[in-house]
């Protein structure tokens, strides 16, 4: 039970952060895109976010492993896809308010091009808001990893991971409860450590935002 739990660790960190990697290389570029150059591209992009978010985000999971097959990299592909549309919203409304103040006409008044713009001053600018995202996701991917796993979607025997382990100890929890107790609480422990990192590094961020205005 300890090797396993110790493995475990292992893929369940990793799987979250695969998965967050997936939907910040998915939603950040198209949501600057959609903010920056706006006009019907930013109609476009936003409605097809929409019609993503539209779907309950498990059952989403679920159906995108069903075409993909069962496996740890497919279930992080799919809950990857899953929450591209999450940051491509956060960065669209960042991008909205960035790309109307003054260095920014400052800059589009000297001649630089939009693509400089935007990796030089627009980005910069948004990434606070972002790093918040993708620390409170990682907590967010690796209960969807375990969720996915749980059902058989995800990591494939032999591997381990904690939420296979609470799908195996399911089908023994008449006679052996203490199983499920191990992953559970390590899951739970994680996923409160993750949140409480993104918590302190948005208050962080925000003492830093004014001290310099």
């Amino acid at each position: 039970m300890l090797s396993r739990l110790v493995y475990g660790t292992q893929v369940s960190l990793q799987a979250a952060f695969q998965a967050v990697f997936i939907g910040v290389v998915l939603g950040v570029p198209f949501g600057l895109v959609a903010g920056y150059v706006g006009g019907w591209t930013d109609a476009v992009i936003s409605r097809v976010a929409d019609g993503v978010l539209s779907f309950p985000p498990l059952i989403l999971a679920i159906a995108i492993v069903g075409v993909l097959g069962p496996g740890l990299t497919n279930a992080m592909l799919a809950i990857g896809i899953v929450f591209a549309p999450r940051f491509l919203r956060l960065v669209r409304g960042s991008v909205l308010s960035v790309r109307e103040e003054t260095f920014i006409e400052a800059a589009r008044s000297i001649g630089t091009t939009d693509r400089r713009i935007v990796r030089r001053h627009v980005f910069p600018n948004i990434a606070s808001p972002l790093l918040v995202q993708v620390t409170l996701s990682t907590g967010l991917a690796m209960l969807s990893e375990a969720g996915l796993s749980f059902l058989g979607l995800g990591v494939q025997p032999p591997d381990a991971s904690w939420g296979a382990m609470l799908g195996s100890a399911f089908r023994h929890l008449s006679r052996e409860p203490w199983q499920a107790v191990y992953p559970g609480v390590m899951i739970a422990a994680t996923v409160l450590a993750f949140n409480v990192l993104g918590d302190g590094v948005r208050d962080a961020m925000g003492r830093r935002l004014g001290r310099g205005s």
